[in-house]
């Protein structure tokens, strides 16, 4: 169906019946720019009086109403023979098939689904009106039977006027099938933008994947290297806490100061002379604080009450996140 601006059958009167004073403004201004005159019904049972007073030209009905729905209101209107000519149009959301022969039962002419644009409700009301005459000449006394899901139906409807609604309910699916082709196309897009993001997001993962398993095997080479060199190196060598507590002592502390190597969880001040404990005890705060390496030289007390002097270099050894998180003593007997 075209929509046009001009339209033949201008100036007629119209009734509308919608129980929502909202939804009956936009038609009615839509049919009033037209130039019809038109008369606003809350339910079907005030349509029904209203066409009985003034007959109208036509008849928009919604389907859901209080009192009297769309359907009874059309049926109504076709059981009466001053009003049985009278076109019915009833908006539908056209659901199910049922919907349809709902219609057909009743004797509606045409259907507008909801929502309905302004081309297309316009468009309707023109081949409603156009075919007034048709529809008065091809009128047959004929019950047609139609079974759908187990059921009878017996339409009772004329031959152009079933034409009709088929048409307009063909319109629809027409109309419903081009979005849905829409969403498709919009679906499928949005399909392949996901399956490239997954493709890529999965590249970059094995990427990472293959990098984090390089770096823990060169962190795997480091710590059997610094094993090799720890158990080697005639230098003491000390991973401390934040406290000062031994995680770690190199073989060389035994063979060096006549220590245990195996000291880990026991406070490393402990070995320092008392005369020089708290001065090492700052400095080594003072590393942790500051995050700077820092040398000191103290005197550190064997377990036979001799001394030996040594020299020391402290480094912090930081976190993932960059924060201190130990600190790497190297120190050397320079006595």
């Amino acid at each position: 169906m075209v929509y046009s601006e001009k339209s033949p059958n201008d100036h007629v009167e119209i009734l509308i019946a919608q129980d929502s004073s909202a939804q009956a403004a936009q038609p009615k201004h839509l049919l009033e720019g037209r130039g019809h005159a038109v008369t606003l019904a809350a339910n079907g049972k005030q349509a029904l009086a209203a066409a009985r007073t003034h007959k109208p030209a036509l008849i928009v009905s919604d389907i859901v109403m209080p009192e009297m729905d769309g359907h009874a209101l059309c049926k109504s209107i076709k059981s009466e023979k001053g009003l049985k000519d009278v076109p019915v149009i009833l908006m539908t959301t056209l659901s199910s098939p049922e919907d349809v022969v709902k219609g057909l039962e009743c004797g509606a002419d045409i259907f507008i689904s909801k929502p309905c644009d302004k081309a297309v409700f316009l468009s309707r009301i023109d081949y409603a009106l156009s075919n007034r005459t048709l529809r008065e000449q091809a009128k047959l006394d004929m019950s047609l039977p139609i079974q759908l899901r187990g059921r009878v139906h017996y339409i009772n409807s004329e031959p152009r006027q079933i034409l009709d609604l088929l048409i307009s309910t063909y319109e629809d699916a027409i109309q419903i099938n081009a979005e849905l082709c829409e969403k498709q196309t919009e679906l499928t897009r949005l399909a392949e933008g996901l399956a490239i993001k997954v493709e890529e997001r999965t590249a970059a993962l094995r990427a990472e994947i293959g990098e984090r398993k390089m770096a823990e095997e060169q962190l795997r080479e480091s710590e059997e290297q610094f094993r090799l060199i720890a158990e080697n190196i005639t230098d003491l060598i000390a991973v401390l806490d934040l406290e000062g507590k031994r995680l770690y002592n190199s073989p060389s502390y035994k063979m060096i100061l006549g220590a245990p190597a195996a000291l880990r969880g026991s406070v490393s001040f402990n070995e320092i002379h008392p005369d020089d404990r708290e001065r090492i005890r700052k400095i080594f705060q003072e590393t942790v604080m500051s995050a700077r390496g820092q040398r000191a030289e103290y005197r550190f007390l064997l377990r036979d009450g001799s001394v030996r002097f040594i020299e020391s270099q402290g480094s912090v050894i930081p976190d993932e996140k960059g924060r201190t998180a130990k600190v790497l003593v190297v120190a050397r007997d320079v006595t």
